[in-house]
């Protein structure tokens, strides 16, 4: 990868004593016919690099990679290590997991088949489900599908439940991703179809937010039924492939496992238990490359996929004024005019988000590694300092 500016390759990040190299790439693609001035560049690698800088003092993050979009223009920066104790620094093409972002690709391939005219964004999840679900209604009111990745289906957090007690605080994370990959291994689509049965709505479908893995893995079900091939299959041939991002995906290599970055905690470096039977949830792994041009494809919002996934759907009422909204997973913040468009992701050991502004043509994507504490890291504060250097237009993010 070359830079567009003669600008040290490797920089120094003291962090707890300790030198991490912080490898700052430069610009990803040929850009020179669309950059900004000189001046404007270098203004914001120094806005990187201080923010960056400023956030890994704690120690918390191993390390960080960042891509920025900016009326079509990408640059990369990459910070610390793939793994603690190992110099090893990330770059625009390694391989994070990405967490609930995921749900942005699973609520696309939605849209998709909605703009395909093979489903409808309301219809009853039952319709694509084997067998009989009485309970997946409330006083007559069915699941509809858009619930399901809007967080207002009722469904309950985790399938199985036991998934939500193994992640305490109190637990170490490098001998909870073993358990839970234990528990993983022996839980498949029957046992999943078994607890689905025995899910008990609460309240009616649509009138709440209530954050739900569950629901997102049965969406991911219901298009694997629609499409006729796996969730992967389905994004692959849907959504990556045609977007060039040719290193996204849900199943890893042995040399993906070997090369991609490892969370931390006193049970040492480990990667996270993500289910590949039910991965429409989380289980997406790419790299800031690659997520670039899925922010481009956001940020455009030339596709009707992107447009109506940009929408909130069905009655539920987010905000009073209606300044806050939720699409088809995207959470969307009303502000001036403009929107910013965020999601991120969280699985022990690794942090994500993504950030777009269509108004303002700019977008980030944000992947990291880090040490599992009690206080988890918060990439919003970063995110907002790079955006605001960048653009002062840019409203903040929760």
């Amino acid at each position: 990868m070359r830079s567009v500016f003669a600008l040290p390759l490797f920089t120094i990040i003291a962090l707890n004593g300790s030198p991490y190299v912080a490898n700052i790439d430069g610009a990803a693609n040929d850009v020179s016919s669309r950059s900004g001035s000189k001046e404007e560049t270098l203004a914001v690698r120094r806005a990187v690099d201080q923010a960056a800088r400023a956030y890994m003092q704690s120690g918390q993050t191993i390390g960080l990679s960042i891509g920025i979009i900016k009326a079509g223009k990408t640059s990369f920066y990459n910070f610390g290590t793939t793994e603690r104790d190992r110099q090893h620094p990330p770059t625009a093409h390694t391989l994070y997991p990405i967490g609930s972002i995921t749900k942005t690709f699973t609520g696309a391939l939605l849209a998709r088949a909605v703009v395909e005219k093979r489903v409808s964004i309301d219809d009853d999840v039952r319709k694509y489900l084997v067998g009989d679900f009485p309970n997946l209604e409330f006083h007559g009111q069915p699941v509809r599908l858009y619930e399901l990745i809007n967080h207002t289906s009722g469904l309950p957090r985790n399938l199985p439940e036991i998934l939500s007690s193994i992640n305490g605080p109190e637990a170490d994370a490098a001998q909870s991703a073993d358990k839970e990959a234990a528990i993983l291994d022996q839980y498949g689509r029957d046992e999943f179809v078994r607890d689905l049965h025995a899910v008990t709505l609460t309240w009616m479908p649509g009138e709440k937010f209530s954050y739900s893995n569950a629901a997102a893995q049965l969406l991911g079900l219901d298009l694997e039924r629609v499409y006729a091939e796996t969730y992967e299959e389905a994004i692959r041939s849907k959504i990556t492939r045609p977007l060039k991002m040719y290193h996204t995906k849900v199943n890893l290599t042995a040399a993906d496992r070997a090369s991609m970055p490892k969370g931390s905690s006193a049970g040492g470096s480990f990667l996270p238990a993500l289910s590949t039977r039910f991965p429409a949830a989380g289980a997406l792994k790419s790299t800031t490359a690659d997520m670039l041009k899925y922010i481009a494809w956001q940020l455009a919002e030339r596709d009707p996929v992107v447009r109506l996934a940009h929408q909130p759907a069905g009655s539920t009422v987010w905000s009073q004024d209606n300044s806050f909204t939720v699409g088809l997973n995207w959470q969307i913040l009303n502000s001036s005019g403009r929107r910013n468009i965020f999601q991120d992701g969280y699985v022990p050991g690794f942090h994500s988000m993504c950030v777009l502004c269509p108004e303002l043509n700019l977008g980030i994507v944000v992947l990291s590694n880090e040490e599992v504490r009690s206080t988890p890291t918060q990439l919003s504060p970063l995110i907002d300092r790079i955006l605001k250097a960048i653009d002062p237009r840019m409203s903040s993010t929760p």
